[in-house]
């Protein structure tokens, strides 16, 4: 199943549903949901809801669950300047699965913690990510970065 907050451009074709990462057991296929910008980023979060909802999921795992995504992508336009966002989205009663693509430069990677006087916003966001997932991957290949997380219950 393809779900899209926007018409999506293709940018991984169907590759993108085939992430080479990860095991779940789905309940039903992927479900792949794509933003071409920060603001699309609400109907990418109700699409996860529905999601995972469906594998009943609790509230606060959902809230979790949208957290991640909704970091992940924000990084991917603010930080590498993408001019697209896509998740594929694998969702068991037991894990989801979350695998996010976009194209964009690829920054050196950063201090682990900014320093607590360098007067800039922000910086701790994939800190509060890693304490959220299980597992979180990232690789990058041919120009797209591809974020694999992983949720337990």
């Amino acid at each position: 199943m393809r779900l899209s907050a926007e018409p999506n451009s293709a940018m991984m074709g169907a590759a993108s549903l085939s992430t080479g990462y990860g095991t779940a057991a789905s309940s039903g296929a992927p479900v792949e949901i794509s933003a071409r910008s920060v603001a699309g980023l609400r109907s990418m979060r109700h699409e996860l809801e529905r999601t995972m909802t469906s594998a009943r999921w609790l509230r606060s795992e959902i809230a979790d669950a949208q957290l991640v995504l909704a970091e992940l992508a924000t990084n991917a336009f603010t930080h590498d300047g993408a001019p697209e966002f896509s998740a594929v989205v694998t969702c068991s009663n037991r894990q989801l699965e979350i695998t996010t693509f976009h194209r964009g430069r690829v920054l050196p990677p950063s201090p682990p913690v900014p320093p607590a006087d360098d007067g800039t916003p922000g910086g701790r966001g994939l800190i509060i990510v890693d304490q959220i997932v299980s597992e979180r991957l990232v690789s990058n290949r041919a120009g797209t970065t591809s974020t694999y997380v992983r949720l337990t219950r």
